[in-house]
């Protein structure tokens, strides 16, 4: 039987307060999923020690995925929607779940938060997710899932345009 790679794989089993790390990023400079994965581990460990509901936290993000934005505030927003979804889906009466997903489509990367929650976003997470997309030239959509909850996609500029003046 060939080794299994280090690292949470989409096999793994976990207990349902344990975020699910789909896949583990390689070392390298700042990217999304070096990012992501401590950020996730953070807020689930906060919902815990809020004694919120367990959760199921699944991050799906491809390995190496970058962005050219400040790593502290995308933290901070990213953060922010990551602890909403938490504290939403924790008070939902079945399925408590979160799942961040994030898709590179060449010149933007989607960067999707969902939860099983009530379908309601919270004002100052969207607000702040807002004013950081615009600053960044990218833009944030939030929308009701069909089967309950609520998703926050915040679609950003892979690279960040810059302007020479004249």
């Amino acid at each position: 039987m060939p080794a299994k790679p280090p690292g949470l794989q989409a096999d793994d089993v976990r207990d349902e307060e344990e975020p699910r790390i789909l896949p583990l990023s390689a070392a390298g400079r700042a990217s999304l999923p070096a990012l992501l994965h401590p950020l996730i581990r953070e807020a689930a460990q906060a919902a815990r020690e809020r004694s919120l509901a367990p959760v199921r936290i699944t991050c799906d993000v491809p390995a190496g995925l970058s962005l050219d934005a400040d790593p502290v505030g995308l933290s901070r927003v990213l953060r922010g929607l990551v602890d909403t979804a938490l504290a939403a889906a924790a008070a939902a009466p079945r399925v408590r779940e979160v799942i961040v997903t994030a898709v590179d489509m060449t010149d933007w990367i989607e960067i999707e938060v969902a939860d099983s929650g009530a379908g309601a976003a919270d004002a100052a997470a969207l607000a702040a997710a807002r004013s950081a997309a615009n600053a960044w030239g990218g833009t944030v959509l939030a929308a009701p899932c069909p089967e309950g909850g609520m998703a926050v996609t915040l679609r950003l500029p892979r690279r960040r345009r810059h302007v020479l003046a004249a």
